[in-house]
């Protein structure tokens, strides 16, 4: 069955207004936080997301880096928010109106069916505020899993979808080994996938929903199992050296260290599909649209109009802040390390470009047994 990888937005947005104030009060967030800022906001209000937006803002206003890509899916899993693609905003400025107008300018570009979002406001010295919002765009519900359970324990997974669902399935990453797609069913009348799998090992399992839609396949809901082991969601730091030179070889770096880590082939990087995932970034940046087709077809679609035949074509495209970061939500995600490690694939194309606000696009186009 032709199978196409899943697109992964994890955008980090952040601004800040002239005379920003880098110094925090001491006092405790519960202290610090004011009111909300007046106005229309961004959608349902979770309080984890609350949480989270109040420790981004305390972060900026100390003057500390916003936090990576696979950093924020973290702090989101950890408030037990199971919704994905998440997107921050962040600024400092002198006064709520500031903030206020700023953050109604950020809006104008977002494209959201049901908004489900988090926000806080810190006072700082000299009279400056800080403003973080986190946002998600909700695509299903989840029942809740245990967040702890016993290795050979049974636990079910049971979701229900939005939207344009044609099929849908759930997927398990575990400490160990390959990620895996877990036997179940998915009802079309109902939009309701289920399935169960009992975790092998200790460790950390991240669980997703994935569905087939109009413009391919993609992760819906996310969460996380602890076997074994008491939760965590703090990351390993090992550190990941992209080799220097322009992004997109950093990226190839990336992809080429993973396959020999895990004792797999390495996919050679085909100049034609580089050609190919180029022109879909280009497509995906002039929409604005982080899809496997942005109006210009799918991914067999466009290889196929370039020329490239082949009996399996899969792709993963991702937006972020550097090539690392990139390459870590990628790899986190169980549908899209399965891309990067699928045995039938040889071939690779990569693209990594920025758009005009500095935020980086990039786009992995893989075949296998190309005609």
């Amino acid at each position: 069955m032709r199978r196409l990888a899943l697109g992964l937005a994890l955008l980090l947005g952040c601004g800040a207004l002239r005379g920003a104030e880098r110094e925090a009060h001491a006092e405790p967030p519960s202290q610090a936080l004011a009111k909300t800022l007046d106005g229309p906001m961004c959608g349902v209000r979770l309080p984890g997301l609350d949480r989270l937006a109040e420790k981004l803002a305390l972060r900026k206003g100390r003057g500390e880096a916003p936090l990576d890509l696979p950093d924020l899916s973290l702090a989101v899993l950890e408030e037990r928010v199971p919704y994905v693609w998440p997107r921050a905003w962040v600024a400092v400025g002198p006064s709520r109106e500031a903030l206020a107008t700023a953050y109604a300018e950020h809006r104008k570009g977002l494209r959201t069916t049901r908004p489900i979002c988090g926000h806080a406001v810190i006072d700082l010295a000299a009279g400056k505020v800080a403003y973080a919002v986190v946002e998600l765009d909700a695509k299903g519900e989840l029942v809740p899993l245990k967040e702890r359970a016993r290795v050979g324990e049974f636990v079910s997974v049971d979701a229900t979808l939005d939207g344009d669902v044609r099929d849908a399935r759930v997927m398990v990453k575990g400490p160990l080994g390959a990620p895996r797609t877990l036997p179940g069913g998915f009802d079309p009348a109902s939009r309701r996938v289920r399935a169960t799998f009992a975790p092998d090992t200790n460790g950390a399992f991240t669980v997703q929903i994935v569905a087939d839609t109009e413009s391919g396949p993609r992760p819906m809901l996310e969460t996380r199992v602890f076997a074994g082991i008491a939760p965590s969601y703090a990351r390993e730091r090992t550190e990941l050296v992209p080799p220097s030179g322009p992004p997109d070889d950093a990226l190839y770096g990336l992809v080429k260290q993973l396959r020999s880590d895990e004792g797999l082939p390495p996919l050679v990087r085909d100049p034609k599909l580089d050609e190919i995932a180029k022109a879909h970034v280009a497509a995906m940046i002039g929409r604005s649209l982080l899809s496997h087709d942005a109006g210009d077809g799918d991914p067999r679609s466009r290889s196929e109009d370039a020329g490239v035949r082949a009996k399996v074509v899969a792709e993963n495209v991702a937006t972020g802040r550097e090539v690392r970061g990139l390459h870590r939500a990628l790899t986190e995600s169980p549908s899209h390390h399965a891309n990067l490690r699928n045995g039938a694939l040889d071939r690779v194309g990569v693209a990594v470009v920025a758009d005009k606000t500095g935020a980086l696009w990039g786009c992995e186009l893989f075949t296998g047994g190309t005609r």
